[in-house]
């Protein structure tokens, strides 16, 4: 290509011609694989930029410690317990529907189970004696929902939780809400054709369109993620350990922002009567969609590291966060209206979710053990750094499952951060170790390196608490949670998250 400064370079990143008087001392010519099948970007060598590696492991380990994927912060840890503080927080991702499954627990739909039964509802919620659900198949959807949650929980809590979170949709719409997944699935294989079948982020327009259906129905934007994969597979985009990395990037990007978002704070609740409930609604109108677009946003950012390519989605990065928490705006709303106009539809089409066994337990953190250690590879490389972080980050979740035969501490538990807190505490951690390591590395490949694994201490210190402080007393709450502290819980609750966020702004250097 021929620029305006007179520099020509040819197809192979050759230099060809420079115009007289044009200095090119300091020019740095991209590489571009010659394999068809290889995205065509410049590569990317993520521990060039030492400060962008730190960036993303600080956004990584507060992601991770909200969402209950790793037992490294009190917050995590308790989770992974399967304890969810009363009409507040909900489980990590890995768990249930929090609160809201003992609200539809309540709702007698016997009668309403089995593949051929009619829906039939008791009582007189608008919702309920609709149309609107009221299409073919509409029973086998229902039931294979139903079933879907109280089976599959005990092999895979994350499927199960995928499954269950489009159960609003299904309460209002019946099987009319199949078209969901299969517009997505259809979406993602022709956004894979449309790439000519190479491992890369589609093009924006079908990443948006997926996006947007997976935080509405977390099982349909994997399906959509997966449909995807397959057919990039299928035509031979899949040509190293980066392309399979990009591919679950991808995924994440499809699938996660609205699990992770509405995983942190339970928002499946029973329809609000009172001014403490109206409290926690609105909450969940501004905590969620901060939440998904604080994760979309680093996951975009993190896309070129982690396939090795300059992919343009990162340069999208705000937008695709905006969108996300336009749309968790509208998942709550669906939660709501579900809640307050479809109570008997949602009980039918929800399952309860039982949890795996130590042995279970033991595999999938195995298994979460190798992930962690292929994405981390992507950024760092194989350093021994790599493999002592992986340690500590592991070891709280393996002791955990086994943390029954230690006493517990109630009054530890009370003073371990949680929630938003949890969230606040551990970017304000990361960012004073970060501006520490940095003062002593500066910006070179080894602030990244011991950056590592520094920032995984912290949470190592409070899932080691979390081992002996696991639950409160019986029916007992977070103190800031008693009826004496309301005014406290909502003021503080607001700077809380003022600061959260401020911590959160900072972390993205």
């Amino acid at each position: 290509m021929e620029l305006g400064n007179g520099i020509e370079i040819g197809p192979g990143g050759e230099l060809l011609a420079v115009t007289p008087d044009v200095d090119v001392s300091g020019l740095q010519v991209p590489t571009i694989p010659d394999d068809p099948k290889a995205p065509q970007y410049p590569t990317v060598a993520p521990l060039d930029e030492p400060e962008a590696v730190v960036s993303t492991t600080i956004a990584a380990l507060a992601l991770l410690s909200v969402t209950g994927v790793a037992a490294a912060m009190g917050a995590g840890a308790g989770r992974m317990a399967g304890g969810a503080s009363p009409g507040v927080e909900g489980g990590g991702i890995n768990e249930g529907m929090g609160a809201g499954g003992s609200l539809l627990d309540e709702l007698d739909v016997e009668h309403n189970r089995g593949w051929r039964r009619r829906f039939t509802p008791k009582g007189r919620a608008p919702g309920d004696t609709s149309r609107l659900y009221r299409g073919p198949l509409t029973s086998y959807v229902d039931e294979a929902s139903y079933l879907g949650m109280a089976t599959i929980g005990s092999k895979s809590p994350l499927l199960a939780r995928m499954i269950g979170d489009g159960a609003p949709i299904r309460a209002i719409t019946g099987s009319f809400s199949l078209l969901l997944p299969i517009v997505a699935m259809v979406l993602g294989v022709w956004s894979a054709i449309l790439g000519n079948g190479i491992a890369e982020p589609p093009v924006l327009g079908f990443l948006l369109a997926i996006m947007i259906i997976g935080v509405v129905d977390g099982l349909a934007g994997g399906l959509g993620a997966l449909a995807f994969a397959v057919t990039v597979i299928a035509m031979g985009g899949v040509l190293d350990w980066s392309s399979v990395r990009t591919l679950m990037g991808v995924a994440l990007l499809m699938a996660g922002p609205g699990l992770i978002a509405s995983s942190f704070r339970d928002i499946r609740r029973a329809a609000p009567r009172s001014f403490s409930a109206w409290w926690e609604r609105g909450a969940d109108l501004i905590i969620v969609p901060l939440l998904g677009a604080y994760t979309t946003y680093n996951v975009a950012l993190a896309m070129p590291p982690l396939g090795g390519s300059l992919f343009p989605v990162a340069e999208s990065a705000v937008l695709l966060a905006w969108v996300v928490a336009a749309m968790l705006v509208v998942k709550v709303g669906l939660e709501e209206a579900a809640a307050r106009w479809f109570p008997e539809r949602m009980a039918t089409v929800t399952g309860p979710i039982e949890y795996p066994g130590s042995t279970q337990q033991v595999l999938s953190s195995l298994i979460r053990l190798g992930l962690f250690l292929f994405v981390s590879a992507a950024f760092i490389g194989s350093p021994w750094q790599l493999w002592v972080g992986a340690v500590v980050w592991i070891l709280p979740m393996i002791l955990y499952i086994f943390s029954a035969r230690l006493p517990n501490a109630p009054r530890l538990w009370q003073v371990l951060p949680d929630s938003m807190p949890a969230l606040g505490f551990g970017l304000l951690i990361y960012l004073i170790l970060a501006g520490i390591l940095a003062s002593v590395f500066g910006d070179e490949t080894e602030f990244a390196l011991m950056s590592f694994v520094i920032l995984l201490v912290p949470g190592l210190i409070l899932g080691l608490l979390a081992l002996v402080g696991r639950e409160p007393r019986e029916d007992d709450v977070k103190w800031y949670l008693r009826p004496n502290m309301t005014g406290l819980y909502r003021v503080g609750g607001v700077v809380v998250l003022v600061i959260t966020c401020w911590l959160a702004y900072r972390s993205l250097f």
